[in-house]
C-alpha cells in the first residue's frame, strides 16, 4: 500500500500480528463504520504515525491509519482490499479478469509452456521486444531497469557487458497488461491513479483493457529475424 503522505513509502501487506503489537492492549476502534483493534505506533516508520489496524474476531491484520507527524489528527486509513491492485493503490473498481493464457493465441501459449516462460517477470522480459507490457504490483511499486544492447539487438532485465540501462517505458496505453502472481489480468477503473505511474503516451480511455493486437512474444523461429519485420497480428475471438 502506497502512503499517502509519502509515495516513496510502500506498506508490507501481511495479516500476521506485528511484533510491536504482540503485547499491545487496544479498545475497538470504530473506523470508517469498521470496528477494529488498533495496535501501538510502529517504530519503523518515521515520515508518520502509523498504526495497524486489526480484525477483532480472527485477529487479522486489516490495514493500518497514518497520522500527520505535524497534525495527529489528519488521518487517513488504509484497508487491504479484494485484490493487490486495489490494495496498492487504495482505489476501488479494479475487475478481476480472465487468465492471460486465455487471452493470448494458443501457439503463444504452447511456446511460453515450452520455454518456461510461465511468471509474470518471464512473459514481461520477453515483451520487451515489442509495446506490450505484463504490469505486476511489483512494476509500480519499483520500475524495473532495463538492458539493451542494439550490436546483439537484446533487451532484457538482466544486465550484461555490453548493455545500457534505461527505465521500462509503457509505449502504448492499449498493450498494458496487469496481472497478479497468478497470471490473471485486471481491468482498472476511469481515471486510476495507475496511469500516473506508468505514465502512457496514448490518450485513450483509462478504463480500456488491452486487445491482443499483436503476439507479446516473438514464435521460435521468428526470434533471429531481422529488427525491422513485425509479428503476426491476431484478434481476439
Amino acid at each position: 500500500m502506497f502512503s499517502t503522505i509519502d509515495r516513496s513509502i510502500v506498506y508490507e501487506v501481511g495479516t500476521d500480528i506485528t511484533e510491536n503489537d504482540i503485547n499491545i492492549v487496544s479498545d475497538l476502534w470504530t473506523m470508517e463504520d469498521r470496528q477494529v483493534y488498533r495496535g501501538a505506533r510502529d517504530p519503523n516508520y518515521t515520515h508518520a504515525n502509523v498504526y495497524w489496524l486489526y480484525d477483532p474476531d480472527s485477529l487479522d491484520r486489516v490495514g493500518l491509519s497514518e497520522h500527520k507527524l505535524d497534525d495527529p489528527s489528519d488521518v487517513a486509513l488504509l484497508w487491504y482490499k479484494e485484490n493487490p491492485f486495489n490494495t496498492l493503490l487504495q482505489e476501488d473498481g479494479w475487475v478481476e479478469g480472465e487468465s492471460f493464457w486465455s487471452k493470448v493465441p494458443s501457439h503463444v501459449y504452447e511456446q511460453c509452456l515450452a520455454e518456461g516462460w510461465t511468471t509474470p517477470a518471464a512473459v514481461a522480459e520477453r515483451c520487451l521486444r515489442g509495446s506490450t507490457r505484463v504490469v505486476t504490483v511489483d512494476t509500480l511499486i519499483a520500475k524495473p531497469k532495463v538492458y539493451s544492447c542494439a550490436k546483439c539487438k537484446t533487451k532484457s532485465f538482466t544486465k550484461s557487458a555490453c548493455s545500457t540501462e534505461s527505465t521500462l517505458d509503457f509505449p502504448e496505453k492499449e498493450k498494458v497488461w496487469f496481472i497478479d502472481e497468478r497470471m490473471v489480468v485486471y481491468t482498472p477503473p476511469a481515471g486510476s491513479s495507475v496511469w500516473s505511474i506508468t505514465q502512457p503516451q496514448s490518450p485513450s480511455d483509462p478504463s480500456s483493457q488491452p486487445e491482443v493486437q499483436t503476439v507479446p512474444v516473438q514464435p521460435v523461429e521468428s526470434v533471429d529475424e531481422s529488427p525491422h519485420s513485425s509479428p503476426p497480428e491476431t484478434h481476439p475471438q
